[in-house]
C-alpha cells in the first residue's frame, strides 16, 4: 500500500557515546510503480504537500499501467532546452547542412528563447515569440531594426524547431503552428537587376588587371564571374568546384555540383553553353586536379569583391530606380537571358533548378525596356482603308449587294430651296452629277406630302428609301 511517512534513524552522541534513535525532518512517499516495483520518493517537510505528491505519482503509476501515460513526454519535459537546441543542431548537421546554416539557426533559436525566458519545451508560446519579433522589427536604442525577410527567417527557424520536436516525441503538439510569415513585398529593402553586356564586358576588362581579393587573382575573378553568369550558378556552389567537376568533353558540356554544396542537396549536373566550355578548357588544364578553383574565403564577402571589381569598372551598382547590382545578380541575368531568348518554360526552370516555374518566371525573369520596345514592334498595323467607291456607297446609306443593305454615316447633301418659276439654277434642281443617280438620292421636295418630312417649313436633309429605317420596330 502507498503511505506517508517519516522513516527514522540511529545517531550516537559525541559526548556520551549513547545511541538514540530520531526521526527524520522530511516525510518520504513509499508506492508501487507500474511494472510493480515498489519505489521510495523523498518529500516535503509539509504532510499535505507530501500526500498530494503520493497522490500523483499514483495516478501516474496506474496510467502507465494502462498505456494513458507518455512517460518520454515527462522525461523530454524535464529536461532544460538548451539540451533539445543541441539535439537540434546535431540533427542539422547528421542531415548535411552547412555549418553556417547550423550556426545561424542555433544563434536565431537562442536570441528568442532568452529573449522570451523560455527555459524548458512547455514555456514555448507563440503569443511572446510574436511580440519580441515585433520589437525585433521596430528596432531598439541599442539594436536596429532588422528587415522583414530577416523576420521570416526567425519564423521558419522556429517552426522548423517545433517541427522536429513533435516529430521526435518530445512535445505532444506543436506551439508555433500560428506563427505565419509576414508578406515581404511591403517592405523591399534591395531590388536587383541584370548586368547589361556593356558592363559585362567592362567588368571583365577591368578585374584581369585588378589586384587579388581574399587570395583570387584578377584572371581568376574573371573567369568566376564568367561562369557565374553563364551557369546560373550560387556562390557557394561556385566556390566547391574543382577541375574534375567539369565534363568539357560531353555534348552539351556540364559543371556538376555535389549535393553537399547545391541549394536544394541534390547532385546538379548543369549544362553549359559551348562558347562557355571552349573559353574555359585552356584555363582548367592549367589548374591543380583535385584543388578548388576558386579557394578560400572569398565567398563570404562575395558582395564586397564584386561592388571593387565594379568600381573599377566604372560601373554604378545602382540604376536610375534604384535596383543594386550585386553577386546574385549574374543568376537573375542567366535565367533572365533564358526566358528571353525563347526557351520554353519547363527548360528554362530545369536549368534554373527550380521548384516551382512561378519562382523562375516571377521573381528571376527580368523585363528591359528595350524588349518591350521591341515587343511593341511585333503588334500588326491596322487595316488599310476602304476605295474611294466603297465609302461614296456608304455614304448613300445604299449597297448593291443582294444580301442586304449596308447603312452609310457620312453626312447628306441638303436640299436647295425651290423656287416659284425659272428653270435649272433658278429652280433650285439638284445637280445629281454630284451626289449620284436618282435611284440613290431623293430631294426632300421630291416626296409626297403624307411623309412627315416633306412640309413647306421643314427640315432639308436627303433620307433613304430603305423602308427597315422607317419601320417602326425601330
Amino acid at each position: 500500500m502507498a503511505h506517508v511517512f517519516k522513516p527514522t534513524f540511529t545517531m550516537t552522541d559525541p559526548t556520551t557515546g549513547e545511541k538514540k534513535k530520531r526521526r527524520a525532518s522530511r516525510w518520504y512517499v513509499e508506492y508501487k510503480d507500474s511494472s510493480g516495483v515498489r519505489r521510495r520518493v523523498r518529500g516535503y517537510t509539509d504532510k499535505a504537500a507530501t500526500q498530494a505528491l503520493l497522490t500523483e505519482l499514483v495516478k501516474k503509476a496506474e496510467k502507465e499501467a494502462v498505456g494513458l501515460y507518455d512517460g518520454k513526454l515527462a522525461h523530454h519535459a524535464a529536461r532544460k532546452l538548451d539540451e533539445h537546441l543541441d539535439d537540434y543542431r546535431d540533427h542539422l548537421l547528421g542531415k548535411n547542412d552547412s555549418e553556417r546554416h547550423v550556426k545561424l539557426t542555433r544563434s536565431r533559436l537562442d536570441d528568442v528563447f532568452t529573449a522570451c525566458q523560455f527555459t524548458r519545451l512547455v514555456h514555448l508560446d507563440a503569443g511572446k515569440v510574436v511580440t519580441h519579433l515585433a520589437t525585433l522589427r521596430t528596432g531598439s536604442e541599442d539594436k536596429a531594426a532588422i528587415s522583414l525577410s530577416t523576420i521570416n527567417a526567425y519564423v521558419t527557424a522556429l517552426r522548423a524547431f517545433a517541427s522536429w520536436a513533435l516529430r521526435t516525441g518530445r512535445i505532444a503538439s506543436n506551439p508555433f503552428t500560428t506563427l505565419c510569415p509576414v508578406n515581404m513585398e511591403t517592405d523591399v529593402k534591395r531590388v536587383r537587376r541584370c548586368i547589361e553586356p556593356d558592363e559585362m564586358r567592362k567588368l571583365l576588362d577591368a578585374t584581369r588587371t585588378a589586384p587579388p581579393f581574399r587570395g583570387l587573382s584578377g584572371p581568376d575573378r574573371a573567369r568566376l564571374y564568367t561562369l557565374a553568369r553563364f551557369s546560373g550558378l550560387r556562390a557557394s556552389e561556385l566556390a566547391s568546384l574543382t577541375r574534375g567537376s567539369f565534363d568539357l568533353e560531353a555534348d552539351p558540356p556540364t559543371v556538376t555540383v555535389e549535393a553537399g554544396y547545391s541549394k536544394r542537396r541534390r547532385r546538379d549536373v548543369q549544362p553549359l553553353p559551348a562558347f562557355l566550355a571552349q573559353d574555359l578548357a585552356p584555363w582548367l588544364r592549367r589548374r591543380i586536379p583535385g584543388a578548388l578553383l576558386w579557394p578560400g574565403t572569398w565567398r563570404e564577402r562575395a558582395a564586397e569583391m564584386l561592388r571593387r571589381d565594379l568600381k573599377a569598372a566604372g560601373v554604378n551598382p545602382k540604376d536610375q530606380t534604384g535596383r543594386v547590382l550585386d553577386f546574385h545578380s549574374f543568376r537573375h541575368s542567366y535565367i533572365t537571358d533564358l526566358a528571353q531568348s525563347g526557351v520554353h518554360p519547363a527548360e528554362a526552370q530545369a536549368l534554373a533548378r527550380h521548384s516551382t516555374i512561378a519562382l523562375t518566371l516571377d521573381r528571376y525573369t527580368h523585363v528591359r525596356r528595350a524588349d518591350l520596345g521591341r515587343a511593341l514592334e511585333k503588334l500588326a498595323p491596322p487595316p488599310a482603308t476602304e476605295t474611294t467607291a466603297a465609302a461614296e456607297k456608304l455614304a448613300t446609306g445604299t449597297d448593291p449587294d443582294p444580301l442586304g443593305v449596308r447603312l452609310g454615316v457620312r453626312p447628306a447633301i441638303s436640299c436647295p430651296e425651290v423656287a416659284d418659276d425659272g428653270t435649272g439654277e433658278e429652280r433650285g434642281e439638284v445637280d445629281l452629277a454630284l451626289v449620284g443617280s436618282e435611284s440613290d438620292v431623293t430631294s426632300c421636295h421630291g416626296l409626297t406630302e403624307d411623309d412627315a418630312g416633306c412640309q413647306d417649313d421643314g427640315p432639308t436633309w436627303t433620307r433613304t428609301r430603305d423602308l427597315r429605317i422607317m419601320s417602326p420596330l425601330l
